[in-house]
């Protein structure tokens, strides 16, 4: 496996994660719900048992979600298929190929655990730790500090030594 893939590769971590991508020159191919977007590859989260699972990655990181509250809250079985099943399968099925997982969870697991999306967050965390995949729960994610957290998510992958783990 070469390279790394980014599910959810065009908005606003995916596009980061791609511009950390050609800083490194690391190869990598993005993913996108949108038919004929630059990132590179079709992949709607609702329907990802359609995917072309032959498009590969040694490093995997799933960062494409239905993350606004209201949008989980107004239709919770589609939301919940895109942050909690999609997710789930697509780390199992790259981790069973050995590459290295990233998930891109919310602060929503603690602070609105209540909510719709805090609820799926901690159910997509709760498989993700039985899987031994990287989880990162940030809070919320602005445009002027997107490139650091880009490049701290890259780091994690890698295992960089003085990385914090919380159990």
């Amino acid at each position: 496996m070469a390279g790394h893939l980014i599910i959810g590769g065009d908005g606003l971590v995916g596009s980061a994660l791609r511009r950390e991508m050609l800083r490194r020159k690391v190869p990598w191919v993005a993913t996108s719900r949108r038919a004929g977007s630059p990132p590179g590859v079709f992949l709607d989260l609702l329907n990802f048992d359609e995917f072309d699972l032959a498009v590969q990655g040694s490093h995997v990181y799933l960062v494409a979600a239905v993350s606004g509250f209201r949008a989980c809250e107004a239709d919770p079985g589609s939301s919940w298929r895109v942050n909690v099943d999609a997710p789930i399968f697509l780390a199992d099925y790259y981790r069973q190929r050995s590459a290295k997982i990233v998930f891109i969870s919310s602060e929503a697991v603690e602070s609105c655990g209540g909510t719709a999306l805090g609820r799926q967050k901690a159910a997509a965390e709760a498989y993700m730790r039985t899987a031994g995949v990287v989880i990162i729960r940030p809070t919320k994610i602005t445009p002027g500090r997107v490139d650091s957290f880009a490049s701290f998510v890259v780091d994690a992958a890698y295992g960089k030594p003085g990385l914090r783990r919380w159990e």
